[in-house]
């Protein structure tokens, strides 16, 4: 079966698409990947990501004082979209480029700025710091707290469910102002950043959480005591959910899209063990996903004014983005186990990973429960109902 009769695909001409292709006859990608070996996965990839960046294959959006391009979010879903459909591995500093990046660029001081092309070029690992073992989906709950000082602040609490947090040089997120009294949740919460390695003795603790697939890049974070210093506090400091919420949209609808890749290299599995009874079930599959693919289209259309336009960001319809993808994703590895089941058993090993995996997807960058919400009160108008 050729897949490629049945995946619509957009855009083919794009001038990034074939300036990537260009540098990937000259540079081969490391064969690397996290489930391998994580810490080769940072080492090798992080250098794979600096010559990226030097070569100005990703960093499309970021203004040219900053090592970019200047051109806009739409430009880097189809750079990091084309890299992967390649053989290109993720690269280890994602976070930073398509969540932190975006948000120093709106909301961050011009020192804040200046560490932009360490984050682009993989010098500078982030992580992302919000979820909290009683703050998952509602995250306006998080107990983690930031409390004055003369110098900064000290902050204590726990995160949870944090990417690459091992080997992150900085953190990025969210905690409540001690002194605060907000009249309701989303009052009083404080936009961060964190150095990571640089504080007192046990002041930031990293524990590995190991999944059901077998990986550790999700991480437990303890904070006892740890500093930050007032030039790491990002926009007003009260005003730390806007900036929260801001940081979510524009990864549901930025990172999302690039992650269309792991369904299409989950298809090429199918396709070469598909059988004949299965094929109707799995040309429905596609459909659905190439329906969704044309909204997430649609929707990054949008996003080739920014960032040039201050006024243009991700809205409610990224939620529509995430929550297609995942569901249709995790259908996809539902099937794949299906098939998986009457091949061998190293093929059965494979898609059981790929499908723990994508329980996970529908988790990640807010549950499905969360995107239904707010696509019923945000883009239907529909009242709330709890």
């Amino acid at each position: 079966m050729n897949i490629y009769d049945l995946l619509i695909t957009i855009d083919n001409n794009h001038p990034i698409r074939n300036k990537i292709k260009n540098f990937l006859e000259c540079n081969t990608p490391p064969d690397i990947s996290p489930e391998k070996d994580l810490d080769q996965f940072v080492t090798d990839g992080s250098n794979w990501q600096k010559k990226l960046f030097d070569q100005k294959v990703i960093g499309n959006f970021v203004p040219t004082e900053y090592g970019g391009c200047n051109i806009s979010f739409y430009d880097e879903a189809v750079a990091l979209e084309t890299l992967a459909l390649e053989g290109s591995p993720q690269i280890p500093g994602i976070f930073g480029l398509t969540m932190l990046c975006p948000i120093l660029l709106r909301n961050g001081s011009n020192n804040q700025k200046a560490i932009i092309p360490k984050l682009v070029s993989g010098e500078i690992i982030a992580c992302q710091l919000f979820s909290e073992p009683s703050a998952g989906s509602d995250l306006s709950s998080l107990q983690t707290k930031l409390t004055k000082t003369i110098d900064g602040y000290i902050l204590n609490g726990q995160k949870i469910w944090t990417s690459f947090a091992k080997y992150a040089q900085l953190g990025f997120g969210i905690a409540r102002l001690d002194d605060a009294q907000p009249r309701k949740k989303s009052e009083g919460i404080c936009y961060f950043l964190i150095d990571m390695k640089n504080q007192p003795d046990k002041a930031v603790m990293v524990k590995p959480i190991r999944q059901i697939s077998g990986e550790a890049e999700f991480c437990e974070v303890f904070f006892d005591n740890a500093f930050v210093s007032n030039e790491n506090i990002i926009g007003d400091p009260n005003q730390g959910w806007k900036i929260a919420i801001e940081t979510l949209l524009i990864e549901r609808a930025l990172l999302t899209f690039s992650r269309h890749t792991q369904t299409i290299n989950l298809v090429k599995k199918i396709a070469n063990i598909i059988t004949e009874d299965f094929r109707k079930e799995f040309e429905h599959l596609i459909s659905e996903f190439n329906l969704l693919r044309l909204v997430a289209y649609q929707n990054l259309e949008k996003l080739k004014q920014a960032p040039q336009n201050p006024d243009v960001w991700p809205g409610a319809e990224s939620s529509a983005d995430k929550l297609l993808w995942s569901e249709n994703f995790k259908k996809f590895a539902r099937f794949y186990r299906r098939l998986a089941l009457k091949k061998d058993a190293a093929t059965l090993r494979d898609a059981e990973k790929v499908y723990f995996y994508s329980l996970g997807r529908t988790i990640a960058a807010g549950t499905s429960e969360i995107q239904k919400l707010t696509i019923a009160q945000r883009l239907l108008g529909l009242p709330r109902s709890y």
